[in-house]
């Protein structure tokens, strides 16, 4: 019975690691020590380290460039506080944009990485496209003023002129009426 236990929770855990080494974006598990437990591929291949160079291995040791970031705050909180955060930082290694999702395990943190570079930059065009829209709105607004003046201008001038005529054809209607 239990070598059949055994080979279950083996077979369980061949199958996690599986999932979790086919998710595209970077995935890492650490013990309370900041030492790596599991890493998959998508968060080694971020890094440019090889699994195997990393697990067993602290956190802070082998990527020192996080020292004083964001992502040191954030990961530092959670590990104390034991409350999930999700944020986004400038990754110090790419200078790429990601968010971090950290939760706490009951022997250390999980953290998944989400490279949003193409979402931020989506964002930025968005924001700026909408200020450029405002501006143009605001062209085309300050535009259809300047016609509504012009127009009430030109209709007013040209009263004078079209009362005059006016008055002269009835005139000359009422002299030709008489003939």
């Amino acid at each position: 019975v239990r070598q059949g236990a055994q080979t279950a929770l083996e077979s369980v855990n061949r199958r996690m690691v599986q999932i979790l080494d086919s998710v595209p974006d970077g995935f890492f598990a650490l013990d309370r020590n900041w030492r790596y437990l599991y890493i998959n591929g998508s968060f080694a291949k971020l890094i440019r380290s090889p699994v195997s160079d990393l697990l067993g291995k602290n956190l802070w040791e082998t990527l020192p460039a996080l020292a004083g970031t964001e992502i040191e705050l954030q990961f530092r909180r959670v590990m104390a506080a034991r409350i999930p955060v999700v944020f986004e930082a400038i990754n110090p290694l790419d200078s790429k944009g990601y968010e971090y999702h950290v939760s706490p395990l009951e022997d250390g943190l999980s953290v998944l990485v989400i490279d949003i570079t193409e979402r931020a930059r989506a964002q930025a065009e968005i924001q700026r496209l909408n200020v450029d829209l405002t501006e143009r709105a605001g062209a085309l607004e300050s535009m259809n003023k300047e016609l509504e003046a012009f127009t009430f201008s030109a209709s007013h001038d040209l009263r004078g002129p079209l009362r005059a005529i006016d008055g002269l054809s009835r005139m000359i209607l009422d002299q030709t009426a008489s003939l």
